[in-house]
């Protein structure tokens, strides 16, 4: 799966996008990992639920409430 499609939707509608992915299970391609369950997959889900709130805290820390758009995005 890619975001390729809306990656250049954004670009085209000049908005800014970006991706946070976090990995549920290993068992597609990871030969060693045993099959995937259901709870097992709910549990990665609800630990990168976590995660992904504390990623956006710091990304928006960082950006702060005056950061402007100094991106090209807008003129894309």
């Amino acid at each position: 799966m890619t975001a390729a499609t809306e990656a250049k939707l954004c670009r085209e509608a000049e908005i800014c996008y970006a991706t946070l992915g976090l990995v549920t299970d290993y068992d597609v391609w990871h030969e060693t990992e045993e099959p995937v369950s259901v709870e097992l997959v709910l549990q990665n889900m609800a630990f990168n639920i976590g995660n992904a709130k504390a990623v956006l805290k710091k990304a928006l820390a960082a950006l702060g409430a005056e950061a402007g758009r100094g991106c090209g995005c807008g003129s894309a």
